[in-house]
């Protein structure tokens, strides 16, 4: 049975929505967005009557002109999850006949190992010390190497502790998942974070984390390679494992299932095309 209860705002609802399937705090802020921007269009603060199989579908077919495929996928999945969570409890009829937005396919884009080794030499050559008196050049080559060595995203890899640092590798629990993870590490990395005199050995020092980004990205410029974020790294790991081992991708980057490694696998570097049409 509907209540009759209805014109409430979707904001409140969401608000409900996150606390009851304990969203993270990213995902709460994307599903406010997704509300905020339907309301926008609407004119109006949204209401739990506007959710209409007609109206979305409009709504989603006027933010097709101004966003990208993928970004309007998110918002339709961040309505319907909304939409069907009240629908559960009876606050409106479950989605029907929503337009449907088409997802190109994931395109990541990986390091060669030559450009890898570029940006580690720079590492190695960086000069100065950290406030604790930890050379530059140790910090550096420790976070490149560990973040080929686990696959860890930056998040996991500032959190990193020396007691989770075992001789054959890492115990850690995932910042975006919550899941545990357990990559191992070369002789080398293991080396460097004993050298490395703060702990967590791979944090920034300071609150300023924008300087992070600064300092990297002059690391990538001098090494002369294609622009990239430490993300990068993970992926190049990935896409490197998977011409070998393929079987080992999942557990590499730590997800769940394995369909989620083709968001990491640059198949251009991973399976390349072996033979081209004859010569013109």
């Amino acid at each position: 049975m509907i209540s009759a209860n209805n014109n409430e705002s979707l904001l409140v609802q969401a608000g409900r929505y996150s606390l009851v399937r304990n969203l993270k705090e990213s995902s709460i802020y994307q599903v406010s967005r997704s509300v905020s921007l339907f309301s926008e269009w609407l004119g109006r603060e949204a209401t739990i009557t506007d959710l209409k199989g007609d109206t979305v579908s409009v709504w989603l077919q006027a933010i097709e002109e101004k966003l990208s495929p993928r970004t309007v996928a998110g918002h339709r999945v961040n309505l319907l999850g909304l939409w069907r969570f009240m629908a559960e409890d009876g606050l409106c009829e479950a989605p029907r006949q929503v337009r449907k937005v088409a997802k190109p396919d994931p395109l990541p884009i990986a390091w060669t190992m030559e450009e890898l080794r570029a940006l580690l030499q720079q590492a190695q050559e960086a000069t100065g010390l950290m406030v604790d008196g930890t050379p530059w050049c140790i910090y550096w080559e420790a976070t490149i190497r560990c973040a080929y060595d686990t696959g860890l995203r930056r998040s996991d890899l500032w959190i990193l502790r020396k007691d989770q640092i075992r001789p054959d590798g890492i115990q850690i629990r995932q910042a975006k998942t919550g899941r545990t993870h357990q990559p191992r590490l070369t002789a080398r990395t293991l080396e460097l974070l004993r050298q490395i005199k703060h702990d967590p050995p791979l944090s920034w020092p300071g609150k300023n984390s924008r300087q992070w980004y600064v300092e990297w990205n002059l690391l990538v410029a001098r090494a002369r390679i294609r622009p990239g974020a430490l993300q990068q790294i993970r992926r190049t790991g990935a896409t490197h494992l998977y011409r070998e081992h393929p079987e080992d991708v999942q557990r590499y980057l730590g997800h769940r299932t394995p369909t989620m490694q083709r968001h990491y696998v640059d198949l251009s570097l991973a399976a390349p095309q072996s033979n081209m049409p004859p010569e013109l």
